[in-house]
């Protein structure tokens, strides 16, 4: 069996069978593509057109699925905003009973925006105190700051900016 193929079962297993709409979604596909691929089988131009389709699936099927996580991150950021920015409008585009949903979109795109705000002021402040010390120390050890500061800020800056934004998340999701 193909590897591509054995990557679309897993995916179909996986992500399309747990849930309600990825069990319709693949009835439908099991229905509909045995008649099509009956329909196609005489024409050997739309059997190579279908072929070089199926070359790229697996990837397409991957790029839709990160992307739709994307958009929907996207709308519920975009959601907490609009709630954060104006709570008279959200209130009159969707009605008085869902107002305590409006507090929770608020509370969202605070921590959404606060987060990575406060996450880089962090990092910038260590980046400015190893921009300092880093140069200095090596001068004092007998080293050529120009030659080795840049590398070691730039490992000061990556590390801790990875360890302060994943650091606040845990903190803020764990407590």
């Amino acid at each position: 069996m193909a590897p591509q193929v054995q990557a679309l079962r897993d995916f179909r297993d996986r992500r399309l069978l747990p849930s309600a709409p990825g069990r319709a979604f693949v009835a439908w596909y099991y229905r509909v593509s045995p008649p099509l691929a009956e329909l196609i089988r005489p024409h050997p131009g739309a059997r190579a057109l279908v072929r070089v389709a199926q070359a790229d699936r697996l990837r397409l099927s991957q790029t839709l699925y990160r992307s739709g996580a994307y958009l929907v991150r996207m709308g519920m950021w975009a959601g907490g905003v609009v709630a954060l920015v104006a709570p008279d409008f959200v209130s009159v585009l969707i009605g008085d009973k869902w107002l305590p949903a409006v507090a929770a979109l608020r509370a969202l795109a605070f921590f959404s925006m606060a987060l990575p705000l406060v996450a880089v002021a962090v990092n910038l402040l260590i980046a400015s105190l190893a921009g300092v010390f880093i140069p200095l120390a090596l001068k004092q050890t007998g080293r050529d700051p120009v030659l080795g500061s840049s590398v070691l800020l730039t490992f000061v800056t990556d590390a801790m900016g990875f360890l302060i934004f994943l650091g606040l998340a845990a903190w803020l999701i764990v407590g």
